[in-house]
């Protein structure tokens, strides 16, 4: 008895559309999509300061890496943060000028 009340105030909220709260006067909605991100919360940093240096590997070989941090009056902040981890394979160095950067290095 006690769920098949609960089966009917579901259906009767779902058939009145009153199944989210309404939003909050004043507040902006929130969006998520590629190239826009709005109504979370708001950005802490407006500047971020790029450190090049060189990783050894295991078996000997330097790995390049660029880590880019956030920064207040062009210095890096100074408490830790989550990574967000990006690697891509590189051999623009090797590459002829007339290759397509979309392609790799093309034919060797």
């Amino acid at each position: 008895m006690k769920l098949k009340r609960i089966l009917i105030t579901l259906l009767v909220l779902l058939m009145t559309g009153t199944t989210a709260a309404p939003p909050v006067a004043g507040t902006e909605p929130r969006i998520s999509r590629p190239g826009e991100y709005a109504g979370y919360s708001p950005g802490l940093y407006e500047e971020w300061v790029r450190t090049s240096q060189y990783l050894p590997a295991r078996d000997g070989t330097r790995l390049a890496v660029d880590l880019y941090r956030p920064a207040v009056d062009g210095k890096p902040v100074q408490r830790p943060f989550p990574v967000v981890w990006e690697h891509q394979t590189s051999t623009c160095c090797r590459c002829p000028p007339s290759s397509r950067p979309d392609t790799g290095c093309g034919s060797r």
